[in-house]
C-alpha cells in the first residue's frame, strides 16, 4: 500500500490532508497576495491614467487639426472664406461642469450666409483647449454668443472666430497681433496648468498651416 512517503519519494503529490500544507494556500498567503495587488494597483494608476489621458489628448489634437485642414482646403477650392470657431460650453454630459472650449466648428461663407460644414466637432469627453491666454493666444478672440443651434446645448455657447481666405492664409495677423497664434488642449480633470498630457497647435498666419508641439 502506497503511503504519503511512497508519493514523495517517487516525485508524486499524494492525497491532501485536511491541515497539512499540502492541502492549498494558508489564510496569511491569501492576505500577502491581496496586499501585494492592492500596492501594484495603487502604484500603476496613476501611469494607466497618464497612458489614458494622453491618447485621448491626441484624439483631440486628431479632431481640431483635421477641421484646420479641411477649412483651409475648402477656402482654396471654393473660393470662399471659411469661418473656424471655438466653441466655449459646459459638458453636455456633466451639466455643473464649466464652460470651457469643448469643440469646433467650421462654416462656409455663401451668398446666402454662413452654413455649417458638416457636423459640430466635439473634443473627447474631459479635452478641452484651454483658456489662458499664455497656453491658447486664440482665447483672446473676440467672444460672441451662440447664433446657431447645437446638439445638447442650443443657443448656450460662446465662440471665438478666425477666418481662412481663398489663398490659404488667415486674418489671425489682425486679430491676435504681435503674438503666436496658439492653441493647448489637454484634459480639464488633470491638476496643473497645463497638466503633464498636453498639446499645442501652432497656427501659421499667413499660410494657415498648423504645426504640433508635445511635451
Amino acid at each position: 500500500m502506497m503511503n504519503s512517503h511512497t508519493f514523495r519519494r517517487l516525485g508524486l503529490r499524494g492525497p491532501s490532508v485536511k491541515g497539512s500544507p499540502l492541502s492549498g494556500f494558508t489564510l496569511v498567503e491569501l492576505l500577502l497576495v491581496m496586499a501585494i495587488i492592492i500596492a501594484m494597483t495603487a502604484l500603476m494608476g496613476p501611469v494607466i491614467s497618464g497612458i489614458l489621458g494622453g491618447s485621448q489628448v491626441s484624439a483631440g489634437v486628431e479632431t481640431v487639426q483635421g477641421a484646420l485642414t479641411t477649412a483651409r482646403q475648402i477656402a482654396a477650392t471654393k473660393n470662399r472664406l471659411v469661418e473656424f470657431r471655438l466653441i466655449s460650453m459646459k459638458d453636455p454630459a456633466n451639466p455643473l461642469s464649466s464652460s470651457a472650449i469643448r469643440a469646433v466648428q467650421i462654416l462656409e461663407n455663401r451668398e446666402s450666409g454662413l452654413t455649417p460644414i458638416g457636423k459640430l466637432r466635439p473634443l473627447p469627453s474631459g479635452i478641452i483647449i484651454g483658456t489662458n491666454t499664455d497656453l491658447t493666444s486664440l482665447a483672446a478672440l473676440v467672444t460672441n454668443n451662440g447664433d446657431m443651434r447645437l446638439p445638447n446645448v442650443g443657443t448656450g455657447y460662446t465662440y471665438g472666430c478666425f477666418h481662412f481666405k481663398q489663398d490659404g492664409s488667415t486674418d489671425l495677423l489682425t486679430l491676435v497681433p504681435g503674438t503666436n497664434a496658439i492653441m493647448t488642449l489637454y484634459d480639464g480633470k488633470m491638476p496643473g496648468t497645463p497638466p503633464k498630457n498636453f498639446a499645442t497647435l501652432m497656427i501659421e498666419p499667413a499660410t494657415g498651416t498648423a504645426v504640433l508641439y508635445r511635451p
